[in-house]
């Protein structure tokens, strides 16, 4: 890792975690900013109101969703995280993904 603060990217990493794993939709929509336009698997989400409508219609699907996320690297306002999800539907079979997502920040909000 380098930069500076990375005790400062650490705990948001965590933050972002545990709002994750406690709250349903409206508590992951706080993560996102205004103009968020995030793709999650080919579907792209313009504002606060269609991440929520996306995450209900997702974790409606996906029962007992549990997120794990590391700090991976920082650098100024940036950072890389690597994630695991485990979840299952309604038949209980268990899914579970993995991968990576870097972060820019607007230091300025």
């Amino acid at each position: 890792m380098s930069g500076k603060g990375g005790s400062q990217w650490l705990l948001r990493s965590r933050r972002s975690r545990a709002r994750c794993n406690r709250h349903g939709p409206d508590g992951r929509r706080r993560l996102e900013q205004p103009r968020s336009a995030p793709g999650f698997f080919g579907v792209f989400i313009n504002g606060r109101a269609e991440i929520v409508a996306f995450l209900t219609r997702k974790w409606n699907k996906e029962l007992d969703y549990r997120l794990i996320k590391e700090l991976w690297a920082f650098s100024d306002n940036r950072i890389a995280v690597r994630f695991a999800y485990e979840w299952h539907d309604g038949r209980g079979n268990w899914f579970r993904s993995y991968g990576n997502e870097n972060w820019e920040f607007d230091m300025a909000v």
